[in-house]
Parts: structure tokens; C-alpha cells; sequence
């Protein structure tokens, strides 16, 4: 850092001089915070607005394009008008914006705004027919959300309930072809027909992800192996997880709330090997939505399923409930777990 810039910070890093206050430090930390936007690659620079009025797509695509493998990309806070998918065909791209979250009251939160259809963020290209080669892009502290009217309802009855059960028709929140490495830190993805679809994508890293209110929320298929999540967070989902013909996942301390319907399966695991749930919170709906959901976890559907592991986890499911109707009782989820094929090599 230059002269200029450590004279304007009163921390000393010596470990000596004045104590600060609470309120000092977080001046210095949000002097620090201006430096690193600053000197980053900036959406503004281009011609974005975020104002949820202007179309910013070609501004945040000409963004992507104009800067190099490897580079950090800012997107100050606002909502981002985006009507077409945003290519990103770089390596080692990473794209910060400043907290995820609902955009509420014109400032704090970047909010991607989708109004298009297919996916908002496609990582490489699918007409490639073998490994892309665009790997490790990140997304770190911004929401991504579906805005569009093309819509249609989620079965789900807890996102019929708070007024928030739709998806767009035929979008993607993040797609990645073939690439793999991909990050999301403190990223939330709502009201897509797939929030993230990784085909053939290697070696992901979830943290502090939020996937809310979509048909479906992680799909990972042909190959996409050895996914790991930290703290992954899921709510008001058709189905939460579908994991199909891939080897390895591990979900540390993740929480799936009242996902899935009568007709939907919240977590979906078939053609797959090697998936682990550890110190992890599993919630069904409730009994105030008098629906039974077939299961929770569905393991083999078409073909065997071997070495699912679930350690160290809460069950949240409620007893049965009373139909108004005929004042019979069922149960909010007839199996927690329904290994269909695989039986072999199960451990709960």
C-alpha cells in the first residue's frame, strides 16, 4: 500500500500506540474496503447503473470480455437489470459484489436481477463437445434472483404460503459446461427453474450459499464430482439437491427447510456414489400444510446408489397430521429415507 493510503489508517500493526474504539475500526476497515473496490475492476467503469431500470447487460458482459484471466471483478451495490445470460469464458475469474440479501431500501445489497430466460451466468460453452477449460470462477457476496414474468408455481406449499411459490420458466441461476472450481461465497440464488446446474463441473466449493424458492436447487449430473458445501442453506424448494450420475459430495453442517411437496423429494440422490451429510438440520414441512411428502431423501431412483452417509444430524419432521376433510391422520413424510437401489453400504 502506498504512503498515502497507511498514513489514513490509525491501526497500528506494531501492536503499539492510542487502543481505538469500536467505531474507529470500522472506519478503518471501510477505508480498506474502499481501496479494494477501488483498485479492483469496477462495473461502473463500463456504463452500469443498478438501478433496476437500465438494462446493465452488455455493460456487465463487456465487463467480463474486456478484462483477463485471473482478474477480480466489483459490482457495487444496486440491481442489475440483466435480460440475456452473461458469457463468462475466462479462467480464474472472480466477481464480488458487497452482501447478498433482498434489496431493500436502495442501498447495501447486489442484487443480479434476471429477466431473461436459460441461464443468468453460463461458465464456459456448450457447444464445445469435451472439457471447456474456463475452471475456478467465483462469486462472492451478491444475490442472484429471477425477475422476469415468464413464470410458473412452485408445488411447494410453504412458498405458496409466504407469497414467494414461482420460478422462470426454462432459467438457470449459474450453469457451468464442463468447467468445475466453481466458488460461491455468501451467495444467494432464488426463483429459477435450477439455481446451479454443473454438468461434468469438478471440484465446487459452496459456502455460506443460499438456495431459496426454486424448482430446483443444486443439479449436479454426468460427472460432477467431488462437491463440497459449507453451510449451505436451502428453504421452500420443490427439490432442494439432485445428484445424479457424479461420485462425491460432502454436505458439512448444511440446513434444508421445508423443501419439497406431495409429488416432490426435497434431496435426490441416484447414479451416485460417495455422498456424506455431517452435523447437518433436516426440516419438513409443517402440519399446518397438511401435506405428505413421499421422502426426504431419495437414494437409487433408476440405478444403484452406493456409500450415502448421514452423521451427526438433526431430524426436524412433525408427527402425523389431521386431514380437515376426514379426520384421518397421515404423516408429513412417509420416509425419511427410501433407498430404492443400493441398498448395500448405507449408514445413518
Amino acid at each position: 500500500m502506498t504512503d498515502r493510503f497507511t498514513d489514513r489508517l490509525k491501526l497500528n500493526l506494531s501492536g503499539t500506540g492510542t487502543e481505538l474504539t469500536p467505531q474507529q475500526l470500522n472506519e478503518n476497515f471501510k477505508s480498506i474496503e474502499k481501496e479494494f473496490i477501488q483498485r479492483s475492476v469496477n462495473a461502473s467503469w463500463f456504463g452500469a447503473v443498478g438501478d433496476g431500470v437500465q438494462d446493465d447487460t452488455a455493460a456487465l458482459q463487456e465487463l467480463i470480455n474486456k478484462t483477463p484471466d485471473y482478474s477480480i471483478l466489483h459490482i457495487p451495490s444496486g440491481r442489475y437489470k440483466i435480460t440475456s445470460t452473461l458469457q463468462i469464458r475466462k479462467q480464474g475469474v472472480r466477481i464480488f459484489g458487497i452482501h447478498k440479501g433482498r434489496y431493500r431500501q436502495g442501498k447495501g445489497v447486489t442484487s443480479i436481477e434476471y429477466y431473461g430466460t436459460g441461464p443468468c451466468f453460463q461458465i464456459g460453452d456448450e457447444s464445445l463437445p469435451s472439457f471447456s477449460g474456463f475452471q475456478n470462477v467465483q462469486f462472492h457476496d451478491l444475490a442472484i434472483r429471477y425477475e422476469g414474468t415468464d413464470r410458473a408455481a412452485l408445488n411447494n406449499p410453504f412458498s405458496q404460503e409466504v407469497k414467494r411459490g414461482y420460478y422462470g420458466k426454462g432459467t438457470l441461476g449459474i450453469q457451468d459446461w464442463k468447467g468445475g472450481g466453481v466458488t460461491l461465497d455468501n451467495v444467494l440464488i432464488e426463483h429459477f427453474e435450477t439455481a446451479f446446474w454443473g454438468y461434468e463441473s469438478d471440484v465446487d466449493l459452496f459456502n455460506c450459499t443460499e438456495i431459496n424458492y426454486n424448482k430446483t436447487g443444486i443439479h449436479l449430473q454426468n460427472r460432477s464430482s467431488q462437491f463440497t458445501s459449507l453451510a449451505l442453506f436451502t428453504l421452500g424448494n420443490d427439490t432442494a439437491l439432485d445428484l445424479n450420475s457424479s461420485n462425491g459430495a460432502r454436505f458439512l453442517a448444511s440446513q434444508h427447510i421445508k423443501d419439497g411437496s406431495s409429488s416432490d423429494i426435497p434431496i435426490r440422490i441416484d447414479d451416485f456414489m460417495n455422498a456424506e451429510f455431517i452435523g447437518c438440520w433436516f426440516e419438513g414441512l409443517s402440519l399446518e400444510h397438511r401435506v405428505t411428502v413421499p421422502s426426504f431423501i431419495q437414494i437409487g431412483a433408476t440405478k444403484e446408489t452406493k456409500n450415502v452417509a448421514l452423521r451427526d444430524s438433526i431430524l426436524a419432521i412433525a408427527d402425523k397430521f389431521r386431514d380437515k376433510n376426514d379426520d384421518n391422520y397421515w404423516s408429513v413424510c412417509d420416509y425419511f429415507v427410501d433407498v430404492v437401489i443400493g441398498k448395500k453400504n448405507f449408514s445413518g
